[in-house]
């Protein structure tokens, strides 16, 4: 059945497409009902058996990103693939710091951005601080301990899986590259612990290993779970028993009740976006795992990225719906900037390649109506090339990014392709937490114009196609738009809303340094996005960098079993 798991093993190149795009396509169907609550959402999307892109409330809030748009979770996704592309495979928290902090005042520039929307509170407080860029994990770290050791927001984890995907084959070398870069942000440990469960459990997945496969050939997701779960508990403390249970409990809800992801103040906490992560790993179809999701609304669109994420890479590419990856003859539908996306994804599979980092990839199968496969071979045959085709069969079409890389000069300890004892990401001591409170430009790609035989929106991806353009015969019918309800801010919305615009950006092409780093919005209090007003119909329900209150802890732990 369309969008459902395949049986038997699938080519690791399908996973890889299937993680990024997952993410993306997670944010982006998540920005629907982003902020509001489970109520809001139904009355907007109720009527909708299918969401797509274009039935996106036209508030302040959604009305910032285009259609078919992903939001800040994604982008800062993409910044990671960036940096360890530029910097041949190396994880080098400077200078993603660096790009983040670039991307936080210009966005994208080669896609029309004028800054990075959706930022967090919490991270925006730790890029502001002025010796960030030369020691970014003690300003993350500064800004946690200020907060009393409270916030443990997910803004770490909606962005972490490419390093599930970096160096797979290493568990150690994963780990250690998702802390390098978690605590860029991030320093509580339940942050942390969030991000190595996700990218454990991606690369445990590309591994293929015979524990976490069933004999059908599909992946036990209780298995991945539980050793992802091992994996994530040895960065909290030995002795906080309450906080193993915590994570072990959002890791293996039954329920997306159970997670209450739109719960008033507490819908950023990073172990609601992890739950709702693991749940859709468990799901057997990409479509209805994700509209059940967002459905809930909350912080949708990072809850949406991280489970994305998970259940593209257990799927493939080819099970996410075609009409949110493609567009359509008619330029509806699909992910807006997907062959950007395309260009950055195949640049970095082709540098890794040449590296010898990544090793050989299975090519995708053919479109069952061609009744072959493509030849296994080496993501780049030419090295150094570009325009080229990207396997022996010429079956994906890829050129090396337009823009001119960002220079940097820093440099850093490069983590080994080989699994080293002296690198084990365990050898890191879990930190002290106190009393441990919950708390288009676009590129010269060139595109495939072959069209393929008309394919029912829910079918499968041609897995041939991944990379490529991709014609979609078929369009929502519902395009119906929901009225906007009005409604004027509270006190305290209004109190928490930026007085100006930014009042300096760095300009495109200079490197950040901490000097031209500035303040470009008034602080605002944790529980909100900094680049704006709430919406009209967000009500209380803003972002939120809050982890729950002790209290609130104690009550989801009465549901934990033994």
């Amino acid at each position: 059945m369309a969008g459902e798991e395949n049986s038997g093993p699938m080519p690791e190149l399908e996973q890889i497409y299937g993680t990024i795009y997952g993410n993306c396509v997670g944010d982006g169907i998540g920005l629907l009902t982003e902020f509001m609550i489970k109520k809001e959402a139904k009355s907007y999307y109720g009527k909708h058996k299918h969401l797509e892109f274009d039935q996106k409330v036209p508030d302040f809030h959604r009305s910032r990103w285009e259609v078919g748009d992903w939001t800040d979770d994604s982008d800062q996704m993409i910044l990671i693939l960036k940096s360890i592309t530029d910097n041949e495979g190396k994880i080098i928290p400077t200078d993603y710091a660096k790009r983040i902090v670039f991307w936080m005042t210009n966005g994208f520039p080669e896609l029309g951005d004028y800054g990075g929307m959706g930022l967090g509170a919490t991270t925006h407080s730790v890029l502001t601080r002025k010796y960030y860029l030369s020691d970014p994990h003690k300003a993350a770290e500064d800004v946690w301990v200020e907060s009393k050791r409270y916030l443990a927001p997910n803004g770490a984890v909606m962005r972490t899986s490419i390093l599930g995907i970096h160096e797979h084959d290493c568990i150690e070398n994963v780990i250690k590259n998702t802390i390098d870069i978690c605590k860029t942000t991030h320093a509580d440990p339940r942050c942390i612990a969030s991000c190595v469960a996700v990218t454990t459990a991606i690369a445990m997945m590309l591994q293929r290993n015979s524990r976490h496969m069933k004999t059908n050939g599909k992946y036990d997701a209780h298995k991945l779970t539980d050793d992802a779960f091992e994996h994530a508990r040895k960065h909290l403390k030995p002795e906080d028993k309450s906080g193993h249970d915590e994570l072990k409990f959002h890791m293996n809800v039954k329920t997306l009740k159970e997670l209450k992801l739109d719960e008033r103040g507490k819908i950023g906490y990073t172990y609601k976006a992890l739950g709702a992560g693991f749940w859709a790993l468990r799901q057997k179809d990409f479509r209805t795992a994700i509209q059940d999701l967002v459905m809930e609304a909350g912080d949708a669109d990072s809850n949406a990225s991280v489970a994305g994420a998970l259940l593209g890479c257990k799927l493939g590419a080819t099970k996410i719906p075609k009409s949110w990856v493609y567009e359509d003859p008619k330029g509806w539908g699909g992910l807006k900037h997907k062959q950007w996306l395309d260009t950055q994804i195949n640049t970095y599979l082709c540098t890794m390649d040449k590296l010898g980092k990544i090793g050989k990839f299975k090519a995708p199968q053919e479109a069952s109506h061609t009744g072959s496969n493509v030849q296994e071979g080496s993501r780049c045959p030419d090295a150094g090339a570009q325009n080229e085709t990207v396997n022996k069969a010429g079956k994906e079409n890829a050129t090396s990014s337009a823009e001119t890389p960002r220079s940097n000069d820093q440099k850093g300890q490069q983590s080994s392709s080989q699994c080293s004892d002296t690198q084990a990401a365990e050898e890191h001591e879990p930190m002290d937490t106190g009393e441990h409170q919950s708390g288009e430009h676009i590129s010269d790609t060139p595109v495939d114009e072959e069209a393929l035989p008309p394919v029912a929106q829910d079918s499968d991806i041609p897995a041939s196609t991944l990379g490529k353009q991709q014609p979609n015969n078929t369009q929502s019918t519902e395009t119906d738009t929901p009225t906007v309800i009005e409604s004027k801010p509270s006190a305290q919305e209004a109190a928490e809303e930026p007085v100006g615009e930014y009042v300096t950006r760095i300009k495109v092409g200079e490197t950040p340094t901490e000097s031209n780093i500035k303040e470009h919005q008034p602080e605002r209090d944790e529980g909100s996005s900094v680049d704006g007003p709430p919406g009209p119909i967000y009500g209380e329900g803003e972002r939120s960098d809050g982890a729950p209150p002790v209290e609130k802890k104690q009550e989801m732990m009465t549901d934990v079993k033994p």
